[in-house]
C-alpha cells in the first residue's frame, strides 16, 4: 500500500505542477513538448526502482519462509 500511495502522489504530481506552472506549456526541448516529457519519462525509473525493490524485498521474505518451512539438522 505505501508504495501505490507513493506512486500514485508521485504521478499524480507531475499533472498538477504543470497546471500550476502554465508558463512551461510553450517550451520546447529537442522538438518536444516539455509537459509530454515532463509526464512520460519520470516515471520509467520510478518503475524500475519500485520493480527492483519489490523484487528484493520477495526474494528475502522467501529466504525467510524456506528457513521457517525447512527442517533443521
Amino acid at each position: 500500500m505505501l508504495a501505490l500511495v507513493a506512486f500514485g502522489g508521485f504521478l499524480g504530481s507531475l499533472p498538477l505542477a504543470l497546471y500550476l506552472l502554465p508558463g512551461l506549456h510553450h517550451v520546447d526541448l529537442f522538438g518536444v513538448p516539455l509537459p509530454v516529457l515532463v509526464i512520460v519519462l519520470p516515471p520509467f525509473p520510478v518503475f524500475v526502482a519500485f520493480g527492483w525493490l519489490y523484487a528484493r524485498r520477495a526474494a528475502a521474505l522467501e529466504d525467510e519462509f524456506r528457513d521457517l518451512v525447512e527442517p533443521r539438522e
